[in-house]
């Protein structure tokens, strides 16, 4: 597995969201194209667990598509998500998220969201609008 001293960033693992404020992260990481889609996710899992076959051209595809991705969904399964997260590592797909590479429609449309410093603009914000009212 990767340390956090290996090469830059972080990649997040969700578990099935439990309430509705889960729901909606996931579906901002999904519409921005930080997680792979439903399909994607489901074809991850059936690869990883040998009920797809999966060719390097289909595989080629994922890294590249990885390279926008900061998420992934495991499966509810403990023993299915170790083979998600092992399939994952070997094939480079984590790697690929690691080399994060953004795509330009999103750098524009939501780049203030996912600066480094995003949590101390957004409270700036907040005491902004608070002042102002």
């Amino acid at each position: 597995m990767f340390y956090p001293r290996q090469r830059g960033g972080v990649i997040l693992l969700f578990s099935r969201p439990v309430g509705r404020q889960e729901y909606d992260n996931l579906n901002f990481l999904r519409r921005h194209n930080l997680i792979p889609s439903l399909q994607e996710t489901e074809y991850i899992w059936r690869l990883a667990n040998n009920f797809a076959e999966g060719n390097n051209i289909a595989i080629d595809a994922l890294n590249l598509k990885a390279r926008n991705w900061r998420a992934l969904e495991l499966s509810d399964d403990p023993q299915e998500s170790s083979n998600i997260i092992s399939f994952l590592q070997d094939k480079g797909i984590l790697n690929s998220m690691i080399n994060f590479s953004p795509e330009e429609k999103l750098k524009r449309d939501v780049q203030d969201e996912l600066k480094t410093d995003g949590v101390k603009i957004f409270w700036e914000k907040v005491a902004q609008f608070i002042v102002s009212k």
